[in-house]
This record gives structure tokens, sequence and C-alpha cells, in this order.
């Protein structure tokens, strides 16, 4: 709870930095310590597993993914850097043939704009 409001503020501030080191934090008790990424008993398909490491490959330096959601029932949640966007599109959407793959950017006012 204390990282949300951490990241909340950062998110007001304009301090993607913090976020995305909190974002990474997250994702990290999620993934190693909650182990909410596969799901008991799945050791021969771990598509969370296998998500993840594609989005953290194609999103780069400074990138940052994390499962997001009701956990094994959630999505990947990815953050990009600007530069790589494109790129991180153009090689998902070649993995994904084009499907469930969608691009927001963020605004001052706390909503987002389709990509």
């Amino acid at each position: 709870n204390k990282r949300v409001l951490r990241a909340c503020e950062a998110l007001r501030c304009g301090d993607f930095t913090s976020l995305l080191s909190l974002a990474r934090s997250s994702a990290e008790s999620s993934e190693l310590l909650l182990q909410n990424v596969v799901p008991v008993g799945e050791v021969k398909s771990q598509p969370y597993a296998y998500a993840l490491a594609v989005c953290r490959a194609l999103a780069g330096e400074g990138g940052c993914a994390r499962v997001h959601g009701g956990g094994f029932g959630g999505c990947v949640q990815v953050y990009v850097p600007e530069r790589n966007v494109h790129g991180f599109l153009d090689g998902l959407n070649v993995l994904l043939e084009g499907r469930d793959c969608i691009a927001v950017e963020p605004n001052a006012r706390g909503t987002c704009r389709i990509m």
C-alpha cells in the first residue's frame, strides 16, 4: 500500500524515474515473492512468465513489465520509453498476430489516450 501511495505521488509530480523504480519493485514482489505469475502446477505452460520476459526485452533499457490485475487472470502492464514505443508495438504485434496489445499514453489529468 505504501508503494502505491508513493507511485501516486510520483505521478502527481511527473517523476517518472521514481514511478518506474516503484513499478519494478512491484513487479519483483509479484513475480518472485508472491509467485503469482505461474499458477500452481503449471510447469509446462507459463504464459505470464514468457510474456514478461518478451515484454522486458522489447521495452529495452528504461522499460518495465509487470503482471497487473487479477493475479492469474490479469494482464501484463508495460512501461516503454517513448523512443522504443513503435519498436515495442511492432515486435509484440508480430508475436500476437496483431491482437490484444493496446498502447496508451497517460496525461496530467490522470486519464489516458489510446495511441
